[in-house]
């Protein structure tokens, strides 16, 4: 079954480019401007991906990881690093640490294992590479 023509094509294909006189609402014409098509469904997918490997990296610490140093680390949060090609991934000790390079170190030492497996959960070409950043806790009197 095909899809339905959407009837702005017939406008596009009429004239090279939008304007208000053409009869399109000026509201579209700034979704086409804001939006490059090109672009539309790239941040999606990568959050997407940023998510699964949120889930992924938590689980496998849990896990897979027999370090208690590292099973008491929570993923804060995975971001495009620049992007989807290599993700960010920021890691908060759950009880409140003064030194936070032993824990970076360890981090580091099972990265290989963290990649592999959001690797297998995913279904990618390429597994994007995973850069880690262990950050001290927030208490709640720090914020106020």
């Amino acid at each position: 079954m095909k899809p339905k023509p959407n009837p702005k094509d017939h406008w596009r294909d009429l004239c090279a480019n939008l304007s208000e006189d053409d009869g399109v609402p000026l509201d579209d014409l700034k979704k086409q401007e804001a939006k490059p098509k090109a672009d539309r469904g790239g941040d999606r997918s990568t959050r997407r991906l940023c998510a699964n490997a949120m889930r992924t990296i938590h689980i496998s610490l849990l896990a897979d990881c027999h370090d208690s140093d590292l099973q008491s680390l929570e993923v804060q949060t995975v971001e495009p690093y620049p992007d989807a090609k290599r993700l960010l991934v920021t890691l908060v000790p759950t009880q409140r640490r003064d030194d936070l390079q032993p824990l970076q170190y360890k981090v580091q030492a099972v990265a290989h294992l963290l990649r592999h497996a959001v690797a297998r959960s995913m279904s990618r070409k390429r597994t994007p590479q995973l850069c880690f950043v262990v950050v001290p806790r927030k208490e709640a009197h720090d914020e106020a």
